[in-house]
């Protein structure tokens, strides 16, 4: 069960490279683009200092952008991921994600779970190709009052179609972005494709 093995990880390691618990929510908001092409939706500007959505994953307890990186717990899940039925693995545990053509669009996971992502990949027409990552994302929207706000840990699982000329070590190359002091970035990225594509 992973939270079982978050726990056993947790223990493992320094008190500085730790789960914070208080930070998990039970459940996350999906989002993919929609397939119907009379809906609209309205996008509201968020405004500087608002807050934005907990993510699922771990936050180290020293809320630095290296720590994030050197955070044992967003690497563990990567590196024991198992290897989803009709799909190869085409990349592991890299600190970027896949910037290509064929973008379908993403999901945030409760958790590190590459099964759940395929699966999700092969209800969507077209998904060939999946990259799932832990991303450092900000608590709240950062702005001139709010220039680097504390960090949250989204788990995400993107969708490419084009398989492995999409999804591979060569396009594996957004590695964040700093928006203004808050440095976003990835971690625990794999990159999978489905045999054949």
């Amino acid at each position: 069960m992973p939270s079982f093995n978050i726990v056993l990880a947790c223990v493992a390691v320094a008190a500085a490279r730790c789960l914070d618990f208080s930070t998990i929510k039970s459940a996350v908001e999906p989002w993919l683009p929609s397939t119907d092409s009379h809906s609209t939706h309205t996008i509201q500007a968020r405004a500087p200092c608002d807050p934005l959505p907990s993510g699922s994953g771990p936050v180290a307890l020293i809320d630095t952008p290296a720590m994030f990186s050197s955070n044992t717990l967003v690497h563990l899940p990567a590196q024991i991921a198992t290897t989803p039925t009709l799909y190869t693995r085409q990349f592991v545990d890299q600190s970027a994600s896949v910037n290509a053509a064929g973008y379908l669009g993403y999901v945030l996971l409760a958790s590190y779970d590459t099964a759940n992502c395929s699966a999700q990949c092969n209800a969507i027409t077209g998904c060939n190709a999946f990259n799932i990552y832990h991303e450092r994302d900000p608590l709240q929207e950062p702005g001139a009052a709010c220039i680097n706000p504390a960090s949250t840990t989204n788990i995400k699982c993107a969708f490419w179609s084009g398989g492995s000329s999409a999804v591979n070590t060569a396009n594996n190359v957004n590695n964040g972005q700093f928006r203004f002091s808050f440095q976003v970035l990835i971690a625990g990225s794999n990159g999978y494709t489905r045999i054949g594509s």
